[in-house]
C-alpha cells in the first residue's frame, strides 16, 4: 500500500509538472496538400490562439484543452477532422484532414455549392475556386441517404473528369435528367447521352477514342447527339454531310489546345471579369484556325444545344462554375 501510495505521488507530482511546462511551438500538418485545400496553417494558428486568447507558443500546457480546440477547428466546414497532442519536446501537434470539393452542384431550386467526396455540402467562396465539373438540374433533396446510386454516380463521374485535363477542359456542363446525365461539351455543338452515370471511366475512355478516330476525320461539330448508353458501343446521330474536314494532326493541336486554354485560364484568374472573357475569345479562335475547324463557332455561340441555364444561375454575384483554385490570388 506504501508503494501503491508512493507511485500515485509521483505520478500527480509529474502531471502537475508537466501541466506548468511551456509550449515550445505548433506544428501542423494538412492531408494531401498536393489537391490544394481551402485551408492554411495561418488560419488554423489563429484559431488555436483564439480558444486559448492568447498565443499557443509561451502558454502553459495547462491552458490547452485539447478536446475543446479539437471540436473548435471541426466547426469548420473545410475541416473533416482535427487531432491534437503534445510530444516530449513539448510541442504541439496538430493534423488536419480537409474536405476537398470535387463537383459544383446548381440544384434545380437555383442554390449553387461544392460538395465532397461524401457529397458533403460546402459553400462557395469568392476568395477560392475549385477547378471541377458542373452538375445542373439536380434535386435539391438529394442527399447521400436518399439516393445512393445517383449521388454515386455524380461523384464518380466528377474524379474521372478531374484526373484527366483535357476532359475538365471539355466537360462544359453534366445535366440531371431523370436520373440520366446529359454532358454538354465545351467545343462542339451537340449533346451526349451518359445514360444513368454507371461505368463512367469507360464511357469517357471509349468518347475519347470517337474523338481520335473519327471525330479527327469529320470535325467536332459534324454530330447532333451522342450515346454512350450502350456497353462498347457509341450511337451518334450526324446533321448533314457538309462536315468540314480535319486530319488526324490538326484533331491532336485541337485537344493539345483546349488543355492549354484551360491552363492559360487559369493564369488569367486574376483578371477581371472583361479581360478574361476576351482572353477566352482569343483562345478559341486561336485553336479554331489552326484546326481549321469552318463550322464551330466562336466562345459566345458554342452549346447551340442550349444547355439547361447553369451560366444563368451562375451570375456575376457568384463565383464561376469552373475556375482553378489558388491559395494567394
Amino acid at each position: 500500500m506504501l508503494l501503491a501510495t508512493g507511485i500515485f505521488v509521483l505520478l500527480i507530482s509529474a502531471m502537475h509538472k508537466k501541466d506548468n511546462m511551456i509550449c515550445n511551438g505548433i506544428e501542423i500538418v494538412l492531408s494531401d496538400q498536393t489537391q490544394g485545400g481551402f485551408v492554411d496553417h495561418k488560419e488554423i494558428e489563429q484559431a488555436i490562439n483564439e480558444v486559448l486568447k492568447r498565443q499557443a507558443k509561451g502558454a502553459t500546457i495547462h491552458q490547452f484543452s485539447l478536446r475543446t480546440i479539437e471540436n473548435t477547428l471541426e466547426q469548420n466546414v473545410w475541416i473533416s477532422d482535427a487531432e491534437l497532442y503534445f510530444d516530449i519536446n513539448n510541442t504541439l501537434h496538430v493534423s488536419i484532414n480537409q474536405r476537398y470539393p470535387v463537383a459544383r452542384i446548381i440544384d434545380n431550386s437555383g442554390a449553387s455549392y461544392y460538395v465532397d467526396s461524401s457529397y458533403y455540402k460546402l459553400p462557395l467562396s469568392n476568395a477560392e475556386r475549385a477547378d471541377v465539373p458542373v452538375f445542373t438540374g439536380v434535386s435539391s433533396s438529394v442527399s447521400a441517404s436518399n439516393n445512393a446510386q445517383l449521388v454515386g454516380n455524380i461523384i464518380a463521374i466528377s474524379i474521372h473528369i478531374i484526373r484527366d485535363s483535357f476532359w475538365l477542359a471539355q466537360a462544359s456542363q453534366i445535366d440531371v435528367q431523370n436520373n440520366r446525365f446529359v454532358l454538354y461539351p465545351a467545343v462542339g455543338n451537340y449533346m451526349i447521352d451518359f445514360g444513368d452515370g454507371s461505368n463512367s471511366a469507360d464511357k469517357l475512355h471509349r468518347l475519347k477514342l470517337f474523338y481520335k478516330n473519327v471525330a479527327a476525320k469529320t470535325g467536332f461539330d459534324a454530330w447532333q447527339n451522342l450515346s454512350l448508353v450502350y456497353d462498347k458501343q457509341i450511337v451518334v446521330t450526324r446533321k448533314d454531310s457538309s462536315a468540314s474536314f480535319i486530319d488526324e494532326k490538326k484533331a491532336v493541336q485541337v485537344f493539345d489546345l483546349i488543355v492549354k486554354t484551360n491552363k492559360r485560364q487559369a493564369e488569367a484568374q486574376n483578371d477581371d471579369n472583361e479581360v478574361v472573357a476576351k482572353k477566352s475569345e482569343q483562345l478559341q479562335q486561336e485553336f479554331l484556325t489552326q484546326a481549321k475547324i469552318n463550322d464551330v463557332d466562336t466562345a459566345s455561340q458554342k452549346n447551340k444545344s442550349s444547355p439547361p441555364n447553369a451560366k444563368a444561375s451562375a451570375g456575376n454575384d457568384i463565383p464561376k462554375a469552373v475556375m482553378p483554385k489558388f491559395k494567394n490570388n
